[in-house]
This record gives C-alpha cells, sequence and structure tokens, in this order.
C-alpha cells in the first residue's frame, strides 16, 4: 500500500492527515490541532526534538525513524484506555511478523522488544479540550534505522532484525 492511499483512508475517516518534515513533539502538534480544530487528526513527523515517553522520559528522534500521534474522541473508560496501547502493540509486532520478525516481546504498559532490546514505545494521554469534550491521544516512536545508546535499555532498531526496505 502507498503513501497516498493511506493518506485517502485517512481522510475518507474523517480524520485530517498532517506530515511535518520536524516538530518538538507529534503530541503538542496533535493537542494544538486538536485545541485549533477540535476534530481528530493523525501527525506524522519524520523527527522530534523533545520527543517525550512515560514519566517524561526523552525519546531519542532523528530522521529515518518513525513517530506519529493519533487522537480519538475520549469514549474510552480508563480499562479501555489499557486496551488500546495493547492493539498498537499488537498490531506493530504482527506487522513485523509478516517481514519475518520473531521473538517480539511487550514490557506492560509501553514498551516494545526484540530479543530484549527495546525498539518502540506507546505512550497514551487524555486530553480536554472543553469542559464537554476530550481525546484520547497515542504517541508512538519506532526506531527503524537507528536507535539510543540507552542506559535503562538496550536498544535497537528494526532495519537490523527485519527484512525491510524503506
Amino acid at each position: 500500500m502507498n503513501f497516498n492511499k493511506v493518506k485517502t483512508i485517512i481522510r475518507e475517516n474523517h480524520y485530517e492527515f498532517i506530515h511535518v518534515e520536524s516538530t518538538p513533539s507529534t503530541m503538542i502538534n496533535v493537542k494544538n490541532f486538536l485545541k485549533a480544530e477540535n476534530k481528530n487528526c493523525i501527525v506524522l513527523s519524520d523527527e522530534q526534538t523533545a520527543g517525550k515517553g512515560r514519566r517524561g522520559n526523552s525519546w531519542y528522534s532523528p530522521k529515518g525513524n518513525i513517530y506519529f500521534s493519533i487522537s480519538f474522541n475520549n469514549f474510552l473508560n480508563l480499562k479501555s484506555h489499557f486496551l488500546l496501547s495493547i492493539l498498537i502493540a499488537v498490531s506493530i509486532k504482527m506487522t513485523l511478523e509478516k517481514f519475518k520478525a520473531k521473538n517480539i516481546k511487550f514490557k506492560w504498559p509501553n514498551d516494545i522488544f526484540f530479543e530484549n532490546k527495546k525498539f518502540s514505545g506507546i505512550i497514551l494521554e487524555t486530553y480536554k479540550v472543553s469542559d464537554d469534550k476530550s481525546f484520547m491521544i497515542v504517541g508512538c516512536g519506532i526506531n527503524i534505522e537507528s536507535c539510543p545508546k540507552n542506559l535503562q535499555h538496550s536498544t535497537t532498531y528494526v532495519k537490523k532484525f527485519c527484512k525491510i526496505e524503506s
């Protein structure tokens, strides 16, 4: 499936698709869009200069990897938020398995590992735009072509363990 087809599908489902070359954080872009437009969007960036993970941890975000945030009308209860994180993590795993990647594991609630090396993270946040309207925002970073040296976890990137071309 090509990129233009994906954008068409996104728009047909009443989402605004926003691509930026560089941003401090796709999560910030989504919040700004929601505040201005009050409708769902997906923001994809080639790099983030101030990406964040859980507990405010920095997320290394150079060009060559995937960084996106997507908003959902917040119709979910807290238990369902956790299920949304699981759904996204499993979707990433299933996609990579189509490219012969094996041994992908999860560290709940938000980390994805290959052979005990982290390559992806997911963050969920509720964002209130008014007293009666809030959105769930899911942010995701996937190391495709590079990874940071991380003191908390060993890290890796998808091209190191999976046969894909960019």
